[in-house]
C-alpha cells in the first residue's frame, strides 16, 4: 500500500502537491512531495469567514482539490456551540468554500471525502482504534486506509483536466 503521490508517479502522472503546509513527521522520509493546504483545528466557518481560502488559492493555484469534512465542523464542539453554528450554517460555509474554489479556477476538480471514521461511529470502514492516534486524527496506517479510498477518485478526475493524458 503506497500513497497516492507515489502511485501517480508509478503510473506516469506528473503530480505536484501544492500548499503552504508540509506534511509532518508521519510522512518524513517518504519519496514524494508533502505540500498541502490542510490546517489542523480550523473550522470551515473560520476559513470562509476570514477569506483564508481565497488567499491560499491565490498563492497556490490548484487544478484539483480534495476536501475532507472535519470533526471540528461535525462534532458540535464548544466553539461551534458558542457561535450558534448548526448543520445549516456549516453546510452554507462549505457552499461558500466550493464557490471560492470555482471562482479561483472554473475548471477546478473538487473531490469531497467523508469524515474520518471514528470507530464508535462507523465500524464498516476497516478503521480500528490503532488507526487513530488520538481518537480523531489518523496514524500512518489510518492515512494509508484513507489514501486507498481517495486514490480511485483522484485518478478518475485526472483525465478531465486539460493537458493530462488519459491512461
Amino acid at each position: 500500500m503506497t500513497s497516492p503521490p507515489v502511485r501517480f508517479q508509478r503510473n506516469g502522472y506528473d503530480v505536484d502537491l501544492i500548499g503552504s503546509q508540509v506534511a509532518g513527521e508521519d510522512c518524513a522520509g517518504l519519496p514524494f512531495d508533502r505540500d498541502h493546504e490542510g490546517h489542523r483545528g480550523f473550522q470551515v466557518s473560520e476559513i470562509t469567514g476570514k477569506g483564508l481560502l481565497v488567499d491560499w488559492l491565490r498563492e497556490n493555484p490548484a487544478d484539483m482539490v480534495t476536501i475532507q469534512v472535519t470533526i471540528h465542523d461535525a462534532s458540535g464542539d464548544s466553539r461551534h456551540l458558542e457561535r450558534g453554528l448548526g448543520a445549516p450554517q456549516v453546510l452554507a460555509a462549505y457552499e461558500v468554500l466550493l464557490g471560492q474554489m470555482r471562482e479561483s479556477n472554473p475548471g477546478i476538480r473538487i473531490i469531497v471525502t467523508q469524515l474520518i471514521p471514528v470507530p464508535a461511529m462507523d465500524k464498516q470502514t476497516g478503521f480500528t482504534e490503532a488507526d487513530l492516534k488520538d481518537g480523531i486524527h489518523p496514524t500512518p496506517s489510518g492515512d494509508v486506509k484513507i489514501a486507498d479510498r481517495v486514490y480511485p477518485a483522484l485518478v478518475a478526475a485526472i483525465p478531465s483536466l486539460d493537458g493530462i493524458p488519459e491512461s
